[in-house]
């Protein structure tokens, strides 16, 4: 593949100085007057001495080589105050190359803006550096024992179409250290970027007239590749990242801009970005680490989002449309100031650490998550409250830990596992609700909750190691006749009576007599008492928990839907119980020969499901 040669040293260090300072922060671009006179003088000589050859007699390739020329103009000197005589000019014409091949040479804006054209018309540029030293701009300072005079100036770039005319200024203040001339200094160390401070490329506003007068647009901008589906990715982002809010493009080289690729927009510092309409996934770590993107509108099209895109970021809020069928682990996690957050309907699972560490008070999961990933929502240190839809089957290992302010939650379905910490660590945890039980308790899932008190562990059939332990506040936890298998220590152990380890003084277990928990706690020597295996009426009450006016969710759903199908009921199934609701469950009631009271008990609703 072709490359772009520099024929002397001088060439490299000037193009880095110019687009150094052209692309300074806070510069204030205005057009330029044309002056066809610069057209004279150099360009015969120069090219002949570069090339050898005269530049009327050369051919070049299709398209057109690029040609520009950097000159300086006389440099203040700030130990005389008297202009230097160093003024210069310097020419350079590529070699032919492809288009292609020179934006792959020159694609970093941060060293180099000017490429190739097939417009003949803008193929010559004028990069014209100035400095102009103020006189009351002396400042010291010590560094290593020694004091060090810095100079402040002016700094001004002009880059000039020598064709067209047009033109485009920057200017900015800038410091350099002299060294051994002032020439030497602003040149070669100030313009080559170790001004005070730094220079920093332009947003995309302030260069966007360097980028007209080259021909490049917006495009320039943005490193990208082709893209499924007949679009591009961004992979890179060039320009200015300061504060302030980013406007992605909709098409980048006439094709529509679908994807922000892995680190894309890293570290950026804008407070806002405009995400295109086009666009379908953002991928791994796009704006991780953005530290003041405080909000962004996610687009309808998006469908994927990956992992750690928005990780460890300043987002406050976050609404994931719909469209959104993937999210990554990890998504938003470490997002100190998120509070609120709206996840997309039809997510089937909530992916591991997809919010942990988060800052959110309040999370709605929606209905048909089935599974709670790994350290989801762990570390939510302002998360109140929360209430898991029926679909809820898995709540996965550390999903929930460490939710110091986690008060309240109702699980409305039955919860297949409950694993290894999955509330382990939230120290104001008080009332935890299985609605239609929990079959399996991991190790750890409920350790070092010092505020629970009771726990009805209805349907659970394993309890795994040190469950509770820790668990000091804990004075009732009723284990059923479902339950086959008990891990080491899951209360604490029987070490002195006051110590973390040890079982709370205060608890009583609720057993079955003649179950398995009964043999167990006889055999540990627990505290407990027992009672009468539970009647069928009571166990059916376990398997559909009774509902009556007012009550929401999927277990209302699914009530209305059976109603709806045994024709008593029209209109959809909402999942909200309201006369409507009331006054079918009467008529099936009384088709039932019950009595008709309006509300779904346990028994009404095993008639309806099982015909019983």
């Amino acid at each position: 593949m072709c490359r772009m040669r520099m024929k002397t040293w001088l060439a490299p260090l000037l193009l880095l100085a110019v687009l150094s300072v052209l692309t300074g922060a806070g510069a204030a671009v205005e057009p330029g007057v044309y002056d066809s006179a610069l057209l004279i003088n150099w360009t015969d000589q120069a090219f002949r001495e570069a090339f050898g050859v005269e530049a009327a007699a050369f051919v070049p390739a299709d398209p057109q080589p690029m040609t520009y020329i950097v000159s300086c103009g006389n440099v203040i000197d700030p130990r005389t105050g008297r202009e230097s005589e160093t003024n210069w000019t310097y020419l350079h014409r590529t070699e032919p190359a492809c288009t292609e091949d020179v934006l792959e040479s020159v694609s970093d804006l941060s060293a180099f803006s000017l490429t190739l054209t097939d417009d003949p018309n803008r193929a010559t540029y004028l990069a014209s550096v100035s400095y102009k030293y103020q006189r009351d701009g002396v400042f010291n300072y010590t560094q290593a024992d020694a004091r060090i005079s810095m100079y402040k100036g002016v700094l001004t770039v002009t880059l000039k179409n020598m064709v067209t005319g047009q033109s485009a200024k920057a200017t900015r203040d800038c410091w350099c250290f002299p060294e051994s001339s002032i020439e030497v200094s602003v040149l070669a160390e100030g313009i080559g970027g170790q001004f005070f401070a730094g220079p920093k490329p332009l947003n995309s506003r302030e260069i966007s007239a360097f980028n007209d007068l080259l021909g490049l647009g917006i495009d320039a901008l943005y490193n990208w590749e082709d893209d499924e589906g007949g679009g591009v990715c961004i992979t890179k982002y060039l320009g200015q990242t300061d504060k302030g809010t980013l406007q992605l493009p909709e098409v980048i080289h006439g094709k529509p801009v679908t994807g922000i690729g892995k680190d894309a927009l890293s570290q950026g510092y804008f407070t806002g970005v405009r995400l295109p309409e086009t666009l379908t996934h953002i991928d791994d770590r796009a704006f991780a680490s953005c530290w003041y993107l405080t909000g962004v509108e996610l687009p309808e099209t998006l469908t994927r989002i990956g992992a750690d895109a928005f990780n460890n970021g300043g987002l406050k809020k976050i609404s994931v449309p719909d469209s959104v069928k993937e999210l990554g682990t990890g998504a938003f996690s470490a997002c100190r100031d998120l509070r609120s957050v709206r996840l997309p309907a039809g997510l089937t699972e909530i992916p591991d650490s997809l919010l942990w560490g988060s800052g959110i008070t309040a999370v709605e999961i929606p209905e048909g998550v089935t599974r709670i990933g790994k350290s989801a929502f762990g570390g939510c240190e302002n998360l109140k409250s929360l209430r898991l839809p029926e679909s809820v089957r898995v709540i996965g290992d550390s999903a929930f830990s460490s939710c110091k302010a986690l008060g309240e939650v109702v699980c409305e379905g039955e919860i297949e596992l409950l694993d290894h910490g999955a509330f382990s660590q939230c120290e104001r945890l008080s009332s935890i609700r299985f609605m239609k039980g929990v079959k399996r308790v991991g190790e750890y899932a409920f350790s070092s909750c010092g505020k629970l008190k009771s726990m009805d562990l209805q349907g659970l059939e394993s309890l795994g190691d040190a469950a509770f332990r820790w668990d000091t506040g804990l004075v009732s936890v009723t284990l059923p006749e479902t339950l086959t298998s008990i891990g080491d220590l899951p209360f604490g152990d029987h070490g002195p009576v006051g110590e973390s380890y040890a079982i709370p003084t205060g608890l009583t277990l609720t057993v079955v007599e003649g179950s398995y928990a009964h043999s167990w706690a006889v055999e540990e020597d627990m505290k407990y008492t027992a009672v009468p295996p539970p009647t069928e009426e009571e166990k059916m009450a376990v398997r559909y928990p009774p509902l009556a006016r007012g009550d929401r969710g999927e277990g209302v759903r699914a009530l209305q839907q059976a109603l709806i199908d045994m024709g008593v009921l029209e209109g959809a199934a909402d999942g909200s119980y309201g006369p409507k609701t009331a006054a079918a469950v009467s008529a099936a009631q009384q088709a039932f020969g019950m009595e008709a009271d309006g509300v779904a008990s346990a028994l009404f609703q095993a008639r309806l499901y099982e015909g019983k």
